[in-house]
């Protein structure tokens, strides 16, 4: 999976993987996302997903 994409600094463009492990980057993605659905809750905000 290439992960060019990515900003944090977990994922490596020049490998196209996650480097200094699995948790520091699962920690980081899951912050995240807990702040945006704290903040759309925040903001009476729905948030929609879908996936096919």
């Amino acid at each position: 999976m290439s992960l060019k994409w990515c900003p944090c600094p977990h994922c490596s463009t020049r490998s196209g993987g996650i480097t200094g492990g699995l948790r520091p980057y699962l920690l980081e993605h899951f912050d995240a996302l807990r702040g945006f659905y704290a903040d759309a809750a925040e903001r009476h905000l729905v948030v929609v997903l879908w996936w096919d």
